[in-house]
């Protein structure tokens, strides 16, 4: 499954996420800017994740993002915290995705 979002700001308009699903986990990648738009889009990815798949590993992939702010880091604090509550295995993956 892959859907991408788009959020208000300018910058943010080159944004996606990319949802790729497992058996037992997902993969969430992240493109371009890590803002306050992307990050609700990851924190509801985290909610509809756990819908589907409680207590499951969700990954991460920030190898690809691009400027971050600084709501997009309290995001992600947000992002950890849902996942805490909510029994998952969520890890995030940072570097640069070799092409």
């Amino acid at each position: 499954m892959q859907t991408s979002g788009v959020a208000g700001s300018e910058a943010a308009r080159s944004a996606l996420l990319r949802i790729d699903a497992g058996a037992d986990h997902l993969v969430l990648t992240v493109q371009g800017p890590l803002d306050e738009g992307m990050g609700r889009l990851l924190h509801e990815a985290l909610l509809v994740s756990d819908e589907v798949l409680p207590g499951s590993r969700v990954v991460v992939d920030m190898g690809d993002v691009g400027p971050v702010t600084t709501e997009g880091l309290r995001a992600l604090v947000a992002c950890s915290k849902l996942a805490a509550e909510a029994d998952l295995d969520l890890r995030f993956r940072f570097g640069r995705s070799e092409r």
